[in-house]
């Protein structure tokens, strides 16, 4: 498999991939769409091109909605307790990590664009990935990413989008 014939660089992807899929199968496995913010079945799958302009459109909301996910200290101390790099903010459960506002602004934005999940990091980051947009030979994947003290991003990172925002784009071979 070519995959596994360059090395330190594959193996990351590849841990990587199975890290979003183990958690995105434990996240549908242990509750149905019913415990979701939006059901899995309603989210979207952006091209590059779409997640451009849908940033631009809620820009605002983007930001203010990654800023309160990563001034939550019980989410933060949720990571801490159970050692986790990230942790999903993508269930009704989660309410308790957020003011009543706060939760309101994070359930409208889900609304909004419609992703898979928002996904907050340790490393002080947040994730928002879509659906996957199946192609011939695989499956692309768009996400935004959001740090609030920029700093190095992760390799294949672009440029910024506006400020502390990338899209990432990253194609994954059947």
């Amino acid at each position: 498999m070519k995959l596994f014939q360059n090395g330190k660089k594959n193996t990351g992807i590849l841990l990587k991939i199975v890290a979003i899929f183990m958690a995105l199968v434990c996240v549908s496995a242990c509750m149905g769409d019913a415990a979701l913010i939006i059901p899995y079945s309603s989210t979207i799958a952006p091209t590059k091109s779409e997640l451009i302009d849908l940033y631009w459109e809620y820009k605002d909301e983007l930001t203010e909605v990654a800023e309160i996910i990563l001034a939550s200290d019980s989410l933060r101390q949720e990571l801490i307790d159970n050692n986790d790099v990230e942790i999903d903010v993508c269930a009704k459960s989660q309410k308790e990590h957020f003011s009543e506002e706060d939760w309101e602004k994070v359930v409208n934005l889900y609304e909004k664009i419609r992703p898979y999940t928002i996904e907050r990091r340790r490393s002080g980051a947040v994730y928002i990935f879509f659906a996957p947009i199946k192609t011939k030979g695989g499956c692309i994947s768009n996400s935004l990413h959001y740090k609030y003290k920029p700093g190095t991003w992760p390799q294949g990172m672009g440029p910024p989008l506006d400020g502390a925002w990338h899209i990432h784009s990253e194609f994954f071979a059947d």
